[in-house]
């Protein structure tokens, strides 16, 4: 029989196949900046594999396969703010913030509306003593978002 923690693994892992699959209906993506991206159907396949292996590997708490994978996933499309995100937040639990800064800062410029992006983003600059940046994001936050800050 399967522990809670597995089966809920499991459901969360199915819940991400879900919502990346829905995000690459066509090929012709158009990101949140306005920037067409041409991903062809193997491309989307591809991406959607390392992306998915990538985030199972994260839950089952490797996260040095987990940052190869989405590695991969950046090499087919270096504007993938999902990608973008996740390895910002492997390298800052590794307390790699420099690296985790610049992932952040290129998944919240991709996709400035995202909550969860900016929170990231806001969190590593506090954790880098960058108080002012910090400050303004969530300044930000609390302004787009002020049923959830």
């Amino acid at each position: 029989m399967r522990s809670f923690l597995e089966v809920r693994k499991v459901l969360v892992l199915l819940l991400m196949i879900g919502v990346f699959a829905t995000s690459c209906k066509t090929s012709k993506q158009t990101t949140s900046a306005g920037k067409e991206t041409n991903l062809s159907e193997e491309s989307k396949t591809k991406l959607m594999y390392f992306f998915v292996n990538a985030n199972k590997e994260k839950i089952l708490g490797n996260e040095g396969r987990a940052a190869e994978l989405f590695a991969e996933c950046l090499k087919i499309d270096p504007r993938n703010d999902a990608s973008l995100y996740e390895m910002a937040q492997l390298y800052a639990n590794r307390k790699k913030y420099a690296e985790a800064l610049n992932f952040a800062k290129s998944a919240s410029s991709i996709n400035p509306k995202n909550e969860w992006y900016k929170q990231l983003l806001a969190e590593i600059y506090q954790r880098t003593n960058q108080w002012n940046e910090a400050a303004l994001i969530y300044q930000n936050l609390t302004a787009e978002f002020p049923t959830t800050n």
